[in-house]
């Protein structure tokens, strides 16, 4: 080969490295600029979304957070994207942010004071509810932060609580901090402060509010009013699915229906603490003999029998010769045209009582429309079997007039004191009802009964099956 041709083809040589350089870099530029999937795209890709939960109450714990507010509200959230949820598990907040950071799941569920440190490699939404801590124990009078003296404060090991009780030690030396597993449930926490004097537990107020009537002689002692935030948690990087919820939570601030779901969940009214322990003894006393007959009953109409229960106790304290003066009996206090339609002959029976409302109950909750979700659904059935179908159709209607949702309980309940009044109810097809605002004390009073039924007794299906067929 010449000297030409060799410097020929070095030249050829060179061009061609180039080329083949340039085709390489257009390369890597086309997939740096294609699109990665982002978290949002890959959970609906998926049809899942894996949500990490704080475990305090060991085994049964996706039973109680399924109906807890933030369960509620993070289905919601899912089903606005067309997702399932999957639950997994951890023992405290380090471990589920944790699960967050290795990707093992998209979304945690978290309880932190605003502006809590361990936050800063995660992006954490908008507060959905707030809370706070109380310290409860037998003693009557109130307590203040820096002069506790030497109590035994008992706190779930690695919670917010126990950090909260860390500090309480530091300003008072002679407090004792009694750390219980991880795992222990809320009930066996309280039970430790009913049966010693010198102990105190450190527990969500929301929390306390739903065990109060389990512990009635508890009282709070101290209120901790730094707030605890519960929010949802997400993966640092990607915004997607964090700028999702943020959109989502904004949506429902915006139109008051987070609001108002707050309402439905929050704290309720407490018992009197003289009904709170009559309900307890009933529970102990009354309630073994009854139970085989109202999960009887509820089984055949699909029923949770804690609520078939709950409104047992609502009408006669489970007493199957309880009377009123207006005549209806038994323990699901029947008129006696309604247990003519419900084939009773003997509305003393509890067997035959307890079957006629089953059925009226169901048949309640079938004839709403099937538009109606949980637990709306209950709450608006439950109405119905105190005011009367006829007339809870009428708030719907009239909800719906208002501008409101008649499909949402918190809605409809709003409109139903509107009943007894003449500029709505000469409009209504039903007319006049004195117990519209019965009604609205009915259902809360069934639903603090069944909520510490739920307590008591959680080895049955959730209030999410409830009214489903």
């Amino acid at each position: 080969m010449s000297r030409c041709d060799s410097l020929r083809l070095s030249r050829l040589c060179a061009r061609m490295t180039v080329r083949f350089a340039v085709a390489i870099l257009c390369c890597g530029s086309l997939f740096a600029l294609r699109p990665l999937s982002t978290q949002l795209e890959d959970v609906r890709h998926r049809g899942v979304i894996d949500v990490v939960a704080i475990a305090c109450d060991g085994p049964d714990s996706q039973k109680d957070l399924e109906q807890s507010f933030a369960g509620e509200i993070t289905q919601l959230w899912a089903r606005d994207l067309g997702l399932q949820v999957h639950y997994l598990w951890a023992r405290d907040t380090s471990q589920a942010l944790r699960m967050l950071q290795s990707h093992e799941a998209q979304l945690a569920l978290t309880r932190l004071p605003a502006g809590e440190e361990k936050t800063r490699a995660v992006r954490v939404s908008r507060p959905y509810m707030d809370t706070h801590l109380e310290l409860v124990g037998m003693g009557k009078h109130l307590l203040q932060p820096a002069h506790l003296g030497p109590i035994t404060i008992v706190v779930r090991a690695n919670s917010p609580e126990a950090e909260t009780a860390a500090l309480l030690q530091a300003m008072n030396p002679d407090l004792h901090v009694q750390r219980a597993s991880e795992w222990s449930r809320t009930d066996d926490l309280l039970l430790t402060a009913e049966q010693m004097q010198d102990r105190y537990v450190l527990v969500d107020a929301i929390d306390f509010d739903s065990h109060h009537t389990l512990h009635p002689h508890l009282q709070v002692a101290l209120d901790l009013s730094q707030g605890l935030h519960l929010a949802w948690a997400f993966p640092g990087g990607d915004s997607s699915l964090y700028m999702q919820a943020q959109s989502f939570l904004a949506r429902h601030v915006h139109d008051g229906s987070l609001q108002r779901m707050i309402a439905l969940y929050g704290p309720q009214p407490h018992f009197d603490e003289r009904g709170a322990i009559d309900f307890r003894r009933d529970m102990s006393q009354r309630l073994p003999q009854l139970e085989p007959v109202f999960k009887r009953y509820a089984d055949l109409n699909h029923l949770d029998w804690r609520m078939l229960a709950a409104i047992a106790y609502q009408e006669s304290h489970w007493n199957n010769q309880a009377v009123s003066p207006t005549g209806v009996t038994g323990i699901m206090m029947l008129s006696a045209s309604t247990a003519a339609d419900l084939g009773v002959d003997d509305r003393h029976s509890t067997h035959q009582s307890i079957r006629a409302g089953s059925d009226y109950f169901r048949d309640l909750v079938d004839a709403l429309p099937p538009q109606i979700a949980e637990p709306d659904r209950t709450w608006m059935a439950l109405a119905a079997y105190n005011m009367g179908p006829g007339h809870l159709e009428d708030a719907r209607r009239l909800t719906a007039r208002l501008g409101k949702n008649p499909n949402l309980w918190a809605d409809v309940r709003e409109q139903l004191p509107l009943l007894s009044q003449p500029r709505w109810y000469r409009h209504l097809a039903h007319g006049y009802t004195p117990n519209s605002r019965q009604a609205l004390a009915y259902v809360s009073e069934v639903r603090r009964y069944y909520d510490t039924l739920l307590l008591a007794h959680p080895d049955a299906d959730r209030l999410r099956s409830v009214a489903m067929r």
